[in-house]
């Protein structure tokens, strides 16, 4: 795969570091929506509304993994002038940040009734 193989690009830094709240912002809409549909509307039970959270914790962390392997690469691979090294750092921490938040989101989903 050539996202994952051979030097990193400068859209793969940047993607390493702004790639983790953007899928968390996603993320935090729609399981917010599903609540409130699961709520207010007919079309979705109560009953449905954690597995399909689960699924999209699942591809939120995958989409952060993925940002976190960028940016862990853009820091390897920076050079010595600091040229993608500080996106990579940065991204690494936002990607650590926001691992907790989804799974905060996650635990509060879990823990907490639809309605």
């Amino acid at each position: 795969m050539k996202l994952l193989s051979g030097p990193t690009t400068r859209r793969q830094q940047w993607l390493g570091f702004v790639l983790s709240p953007v899928a968390w912002t996603v993320y935090f809409v729609v399981v917010y929506v599903l609540n409130e549909a699961a709520c207010r509307l007919p079309l979705l039970p109560p009953a449905a509304f954690f597995p399909l959270a689960t699924l999209f914790t699942v591809l939120t962390l995958g989409l952060i993994g993925l940002a976190a392997w960028w940016a862990w690469r853009a820091l390897r691979e920076g050079d010595g002038a600091g040229n993608g090294r500080f996106l990579g750092l940065s991204g690494l921490f936002m990607c650590g940040l926001f691992v907790v938040m989804t799974t905060a989101v996650w635990v509060a989903a879990l823990v907490l009734l639809p309605c």
